[in-house]
């Protein structure tokens, strides 16, 4: 059993190593979310909702999202994640303006 352990904390470093390096090259900022959000998924061994969680517990990711889920694309896909996850939601709406939780 340990050894079963063992290679997947071995494969989820490999993995979380590919996404690292990927989102370093990649210009996109929307990207290098997606692929940071992989990275923690595999090296935390959480589903996404988790692993959102995990990346805005940095100040600094956090105002980066807040500024996108405030541009016209952001605030329709902040209703669709509010919408999704009610209670669990990782953002609110206050005036119009969405904000992410303070955990």
């Amino acid at each position: 059993m340990v050894d079963r352990e063992i290679d997947i904390d071995a494969e989820a470093e490999r993995q979380a190593k590919v996404f690292r390096a990927e989102r370093r090259r990649t210009k996109a900022k929307s990207h290098q979310w997606i692929l940071l959000i992989k990275e923690l998924r595999v090296l935390h061994q959480v589903g996404l909702l988790d692993a959102e969680r995990l990346a805005l517990s940095n100040p600094h990711r956090r105002r980066w999202v807040e500024m996108i889920v405030n541009t016209r694309h952001g605030k329709s896909a902040a209703i669709s994640h509010i919408n999704e996850n009610g209670d669990r939601s990782l953002l609110r709406e206050e005036a119009g303006h969405f904000y992410v939780n303070v955990f």
